[in-house]
């Protein structure tokens, strides 16, 4: 199978050259851009790239870099980085450590961030087509111009990672924690309206918000022997949330107040076997849980209630062979969703499938196929309808219902040198079905002026 070369994007992102996203691992784990900021670089033994490859830790990523550290059998390090931007007045430090002890390696982060800014400022333009008491239908455009902002953003979070390695057990156990406060985000300017050449009115905006998250994340993965292997995935995150915003335009005042508790499951049990020079097969069932409830004040007052999960099994087979690779997903979810008071259910299949065939190490041409059932998030289907100015009013879709989507492509890449390439793609599409349209019908004292 040809090697395409790699491109360094912006930060720690790697794509190949064709522009294809590359998973980043260490040891065989998933990497974050804190885990590549925490790793010594004199720690790494060598760095492997995969293209396709078969084994189960890489999560079914196309192509993989995976960084193979040096192990201790007692020590670790203390490592800071720090960073300050005194024209743009932000900054962060962070603190990493770790720490080795036989078969146990601790991971530490904390780091913090703040942000002032007094440099945003927007011109936004909005055509409203609305319809009159007489029957015809009046067109005009709002433009609202910003003159003056400020914006004060502070972020904290710890988080500790825990590994046990083994010959044949790797068990990976991530805890963290985010405080995200914006308490300041105000900005003031003028609004017309045009044909009308009415004189220009003058706003100001004042918004704050506060988001606390707690996370969860493990990785386990456990070789039985005889070309099988078992890997668990468990994910859990709680986010408790508030935004409050008050609107001025002339003497008219919008405040609207939200907040907002929400918790996340996740969890896929996989097992894999190998066929050798035949190919690889996986077995799987994975499972979402979802409950968000949010209070809505202010122009509204609407208290809204979601919980949905999600269970279906799967399996898929992947080959690879000389110039050939092959794969093929087929599964069925189940799906049961609660909103206020009214329950749904559904069941539908989804199918992946790609295909790449390499005409020598510069030229390959390959096909991905994907079908699936997306569920909608709550705040899509809320039935609160939240004014922001007095022309504008905002609603989700009650009768948003999980929809159906598939996507297809077709690509040509010819690597031309180490540094660049190009691609052809005749074709590529996406199409969702099954989502019904949801009629906001405004209040006359909305739109008449």
């Amino acid at each position: 199978m040809a090697i395409p070369q790699l491109a360094l994007g912006a930060g720690t992102k790697i794509n190949t050259v064709s522009n294809k996203s590359v998973g980043v691992f260490i040891d065989w784990l998933p990497a974050t851009t804190d885990d590549l900021k925490n790793m010594r670089t004199t720690d790494v033994k060598k760095v492997e790239y995969y293209d396709y490859p078969s084994d189960p830790r890489f999560l079914g990523n196309a192509h993989v870099v995976n960084f193979v550290m040096k192990r201790y059998e007692y020590g670790g390090y203390l490592k800071a980085l720090g960073s300050e931007r005194f024209i743009a007045n932000d900054g962060q430090l962070n603190l990493f450590g770790k720490f080795q002890s036989k078969r146990f390696t601790f991971d530490l982060g904390l780091g913090a961030s703040y942000s002032k800014s007094t440099h945003d400022f927007a011109e936004s333009f909005e055509t409203y087509r609305l319809p009159q008491n007489d029957g015809s239908e009046k067109t005009f455009r709002r433009t609202e111009s910003v003159i003056a902002a400020d914006r004060h953003n502070r972020l904290l979070w710890p988080t500790l990672k825990v590994v046990y390695n083994t010959d044949k057990i790797t068990i990976s156990n991530i805890v963290g924690a985010a405080f995200d406060h914006t308490p300041i985000n105000n900005t003031t300017g003028t609004v017309g309206i045009n044909p009308d050449n009415i004189d220009l009115i003058s706003f100001d905006k004042n918004e704050a918000m506060r988001q606390n998250s707690l996370s969860y994340s493990g990785n386990w993965n456990f070789i039985l022997g005889k070309r099988n292997t078992i890997n668990f995935y468990p994910v859990y995150s709680y986010t408790h949330s508030r935004q409050s915003s008050l609107y001025r335009e002339g003497t008219a005042e919008f405040p609207n107040y939200a907040e907002d508790d929400s918790h996340s499951v996740r969890a896929r049990l996989q097992f894999n076997h190998s066929f050798g020079n035949y190919g690889n097969l996986k077995i799987f069932c994975q499972g979402l849980f979802y409950r968000a409830s949010t209070r809505y004040s202010g122009t509204t007052d609407m208290y809204d209630r979601l919980t949905t999960y999600r269970i279906g099994p799967g399996l898929g087979y992947s080959f690879s062979k000389n110039k050939y690779y092959i794969y093929l997903g087929v599964g069925y979810n189940y799906d049961h969703s609660k909103y206020r008071q009214t329950i749904e259910h559904s069941t539908q299949p989804w199918a992946d499938a790609s295909v790449q065939y390499s005409f020598n190490n510069k030229n390959y041409i390959s096909a991905v196929f994907h079908y699936m059932t997306s569920v909608p998030l709550s705040s899509y289907r809320s039935e609160a309808v939240v004014q922001s100015n007095p022309l504008m009013s905002y609603t989700g879709n009650p009768a948003l219902k999980p929809y159906k989507s598939f996507d297809y492509g077709i690509t040509y890449t010819c690597i031309r040198t180490t540094v660049s390439a190009f691609q052809y793609m005749p074709q590529h599409g996406r199409y969702a079905t099954d989502t019904p349209l949801y009629i906001l019908h405004p209040q006359p004292e909305y739109y008449e002026r």
